[in-house]
């Protein structure tokens, strides 16, 4: 008889955590496994699961309650008491959703979704939560602690996308495993990158640098800026920068986009701008490296994306930085907030073209070793297995 897994999963893409489930999916498919997912909204991944036959509860009532990288907010903004609020719905949407689909097992595909979790273990339903998201500190450290309670007394695994956000969230007493974000093996990354740069309009001689953060402040746009300016003025080089126009939150966000509007007007000649939704690939296949000056940690999937390609990143120093970039051998590091030793490194790669391919190569490697899909997606259903298993689910390590 198939195992019911209940899903739940609060963004409506198909990209980021919603991309991950998806192939999630896809490899249980066959593997005497039956999916259920619960969505906060309608949007195209619900249309993706209905194309693939998988059943989808539309809850608008199951909320966000995190402190962490993507679902964060000052104490007075009125999202952060929102929270506080919608936290018993959450509950009861769960309760419900729990006796109506009767699962054997819980996924939380995100972090700030964790009171589901209260829910599955008053049902006495086995629980893994995906911290996808890097847990901070907080404010006054109220959300940290309540989220942190919650995991300790509800879930049975917690799955990091890597160690540094493990870490950061502190979870002690709770089995943990880290298996990280892949990238699909369909995707071809040996390509020639010089027909991409042609069909681009770049020359063979140009350096051509790429940013994905698009106006998210936490992604460090204003650092990069600011380092181009002194780059040297006699190479030929091109920044392309992709990401959509961000909806503004708050007046932090508006004031950060005003600031970035007006670095880019003075270097508007050297900027490939892309505001819209696209493929990447292109991009990615054209560039000679990836800037990912980031302002707070989290988990940079353009910095994995971009060593599947033989791309090397230059990434901010931190927890996270240090995990996924190996120092002067698959790319390079720069101090938080410097952005003269970041744009030393930017002209060090400009200058230093072979050796930049050499730190491609090598981030490709280990890209293909460690960011593999088949690999990861069959340690996850491993860890589904010993979940399933009352034998095994008590014990204190887990695959």
């Amino acid at each position: 008889m198939s195992k019911r897994i209940l899903y739940f999963q609060y963004g409506a893409g198909i990209d980021g955590s919603g991309g991950s489930l998806l192939k999630i999916l896809r490899a249980a498919d066959g593997q005497n496994l039956l999916p259920l997912v619960v969505l906060h909204g309608s949007g195209p991944l619900a249309d993706q699961l209905q194309k693939m036959e998988i059943a989808v509860d539309i809850a608008p009532s199951i909320n966000l309650f995190g402190n962490d990288s993507g679902f964060s907010f000052p104490w007075w903004h009125r999202s952060y008491w929102s929270a506080f609020l919608r936290y018993g719905a959450t509950i009861r949407t769960a309760q419900a959703l729990i006796k109506k689909h009767k699962p054997d097992l819980i996924h939380i595909n995100n972090l700030p979704l964790v009171p589901v979790a209260i829910a599955a273990r008053q049902a006495g339903i086995p629980v893994i939560l995906h911290v996808r998201e890097y847990p901070l500190h907080g404010c006054l450290g109220l959300r940290r602690k309540l989220v942190t309670r919650m995991v300790q007394k509800s879930v049975d695994l917690i799955i990091g996308i890597c160690q540094a956000g493990l870490d950061a969230g502190r979870f002690r007493g709770v089995k943990q495993n880290v298996i990280y974000n892949w990238i699909s093996w369909a995707r071809n990354p040996c390509e020639d990158p010089c027909f991409a740069r042609k069909t681009l309009g770049f020359s063979k001689d140009e350096s051509v640098l790429l940013f994905m953060g698009g106006e998210s402040s936490i992604k460090g746009g204003d650092w990069l800026l600011h380092a181009l300016s002194r780059l040297p003025s006699n190479r030929a080089w091109k920044l392309i920068w992709l990401g959509s126009l961000m909806k503004s939150h708050y007046w932090r966000d508006r004031k950060y986009k005003k600031r970035l509007t007006r670095l880019m007007k003075q270097r508007a000649s050297r900027i490939l701008r892309i505001d819209e939704s696209c493929d990447v690939t292109p991009y990615l296949r054209a560039c000679d490296f990836l800037v990912a000056p980031h302002r707070i940690p989290h988990f940079a999937n353009p910095v994995v994306e971009a060593a599947w390609y033989g791309c090397p990143s230059i990434m901010t120093n931190d927890a996270v930085g240090r995990e996924l970039i190996e120092d002067g051998h698959t790319g390079l590091l720069f101090r938080s907030g410097d952005v003269v030793d970041l744009s030393v490194k930017m002209e060090s790669l400009i200058m230093r073209p072979e050796w930049c391919r050499q730190l491609g190569q090598a981030a490709q490697r280990r890209s293909f070793e460690i960011f593999n899909e088949e690999r990861n997606i069959s340690q996850l259903l491993l860890a589904y297995e010993h979940l399933l298993n009352p034998s095994t689910r008590g014990g204190r390590t887990c695959p």
